[in-house]
């Protein structure tokens, strides 16, 4: 049966782990109505590969800019299906897993469909931690079924992770294609492209979730290896994102209200100030063998210590100081009190 899904395969420079990628995808290829090949200029035969080695009676191959979230919003732009799934490389649909996303999204009627992806070392070995928010959530809340998210939930989602989104990996989901021509992936935010996208249109469209894993995600080693200063500038550009998603979005009184209380209580919870702690969460669960990752962890771990002892000293003296209040108050009220007009009158 064809799904009403383009099969959108961006390719750049990648000879040596595309064959594998294809091999494979050409067990599911039959399902999709079409497929549309983005090579972004390789110059090492990957283009030349895709052709070779991709077979179906609907296919295109376009050559486009480089950049990657510019060759997927180039392959939206080409796609005549209801639904968009980009096959990135080393990213691995599970058996059923485009079945389950297309159906999902037909049947809750959602623009969205998130699925956590189970994710893989460069070895080929399963990476035993978790990588993405989208793990702990599903974890977590013991969800059982997909859920078509509220206006308010996946607004809340939307800022409540450091770099990282929600989204988890795009390869682990499905887009309704207007939707992604209404609002093409954002390309100024480097790899946080899918991050980024998410903060915009949380609130502008309709997201669903399910807790069946429909793809593997390949852990690089250059994911999300980024100095402290670059994280902490893109982190505050994709707040700003929140919030501008916010001002402009169109939303019931009720609605706003949930939002401000939800957000209101995330803060309370201890949750708020999640640019330094998940942020280690983040590193720690993709690449952990990066040198780089670990010197980051390491000197952000540092910091909280730091603070941590700040916290103590503070502590203390605090202590101190009520002691010495207590001290004071005891010996005055062991003696008369005299006005400082009496001790005046009295020199």
């Amino acid at each position: 049966m064809s799904l009403t899904v383009t099969a959108i395969f961006p390719i750049y420079e990648c000879a040596d782990r595309l064959g594998e990628h294809l091999d494979h995808a050409q067990g599911w290829l039959d399902s999709v109505a079409e497929v549309i090949v983005v090579d972004s200029g390789s110059k090492d035969g990957s283009a030349e590969s895709a052709i070779r080695m991709l077979a179906h009676p609907n296919i295109r191959h376009e050559v486009v800019p480089p950049g990657l979230y510019a060759a997927w919003n180039h392959g939206v732009r080409l796609a005549t299906s209801e639904f968009c799934y980009f096959s990135t490389v080393g990213d691995m649909l599970a058996s059923g897993g485009l079945d389950h996303l297309a159906n999902t999204a037909l049947s809750l009627r959602a623009d969205v469909v998130i699925s956590p992806p189970l994710c893989q070392n460069e070895d080929g070995t399963t990476a035993m931690h978790r990588v993405f928010p989208v793990h702990s959530i599903v974890s977590e809340s013991g969800l059982e079924r997909p859920l078509l998210l509220p206006p308010w939930l996946s607004g809340l989602l939307s800022s409540g992770f450091s770099i990282e989104s929600f989204l988890g990996s795009s390869a682990s989901n499905i887009y309704r294609t207007h939707c992604l021509r209404e609002a093409p992936f954002p390309t100024e935010f480097g790899k946080a492209g899918d991050s980024a996208w998410f903060r915009q249109n949380a609130l502008r469209y309709r997201f669903a979730l399910t807790p069946k894993p429909c793809a593997t995600f390949l852990l690089h080693q250059d994911h999300g290896s980024k100095e402290h200063g670059e994280i902490s500038g893109l982190l505050e550009r994709l707040n700003q994102l929140s919030c501008f998603a916010m001002e402009a979005a169109t939303l019931s009184e009720e609605t706003v209200c949930e939002l401000a209380i939800l957000d209101a209580w995330r803060g309370l919870a201890g949750n708020a100030p999640e640019t330094t702690l998940d942020a280690i969460r983040h590193l720690e669960g993709i690449g952990a063998t990066n040198v780089e990752q670990r010197k980051y962890i390491g000197d952000l771990q540092a910091e909280i210590e730091k603070m941590r002892a700040v916290m103590g000293d503070l502590e203390k003296i605090c202590r101190t100081r009520e002691t010495e209040i207590a001290r004071l108050k005891a010996a005055e009220a062991s003696v008369r009190p005299i006005s400082w007009l009496r001790k005046f009158r009295n020199r």
